[in-house]
């Protein structure tokens, strides 16, 4: 796997490892989403420990043994010395994925025994896709009549 170093992320992982120090925290997820390799949806891991790696396993969540990590969640992993940190990554398709995301939820739910009621989720994710689809089918109508006004200028 392949790390970034983006320095303006650096100081908010430095900060967010310090707090789950001080409050004694055993370690740190980050939930990522990723552009797809050619693969179906699926959730991946990434760890810095040997414990992570166990957590990851036991939950039957595939370790993502090549590929790049950026961001925060790559920040996490290199920086944190003796704080378990690991990734949760959704590969989401090519537009945000609220299915991913509830999915993200509900493993880690299963994985600390909590329940995660996902069903908010579900309602405002249908809303938020239907008012992009609503505002795609605007925009696409709306240049439809700019290029109608365009061919009758040219008659």
């Amino acid at each position: 796997l392949w790390f970034f170093n983006i320095s303006s992320k650096v100081n908010f992982s430095k900060e967010v490892l310090e707090w789950a120090k001080a409050k004694k925290l055993k370690g740190v997820i980050s939930l990522v989403g990723v552009m797809p390799n050619n693969s179906p949806a699926n959730i991946f891991g990434a760890t810095n420990t040997k414990e992570g790696t166990e957590l990851l396993l036991k939950n039957k969540i595939p370790i993502l043994d090549n590929g790049l990590i950026s961001g925060i969640g790559a920040e996490l992993l290199i920086l944190a010395e003796k704080i378990e940190c690991s990734l949760l990554v959704a590969n989401p398709g090519q537009n945000t994925n609220f299915e991913s995301a509830a999915k993200l939820l509900e493993l880690l739910g299963e994985m600390f025994n909590f329940k995660i009621d996902i069903k908010p989720l579900e309602v405002e994710s249908k809303k938020i896709v239907q008012a992009i689809k609503e505002r795609y089918e605007k925009v696409n109508s709306q240049q439809k009549e700019e290029n109608e006004k365009v061919q009758m200028t040219f008659v």
